[in-house]
């Protein structure tokens, strides 16, 4: 899984005017199946980074992954 993660003294600021800063993941779209992408989009957003995070590690997404199904 191809991705880079910056610690939580990085600050973004996004081409659509979004700005904020802590640990950061980028990736590729093409890193998660559609299936995930929908459960990303119906997280709360304290979850996103650790499911994106365990995705992108090969890790048990069952806890996320139960509450969409």
């Amino acid at each position: 899984m191809a991705y880079t993660m910056f610690d939580e003294n990085t600050m973004y600021i996004a081409d659509d005017g979004n700005y904020g800063g802590g640990a950061i993941i980028i990736t590729s779209f093409s890193e998660f199946t559609e299936e995930q992408i929908d459960i990303l989009d119906t997280l709360g957003d304290n979850d996103k980074f650790d499911y994106a995070y365990a995705v992108l590690n090969g890790k048990d997404t069952s806890e996320w992954d139960n509450d969409y199904l």
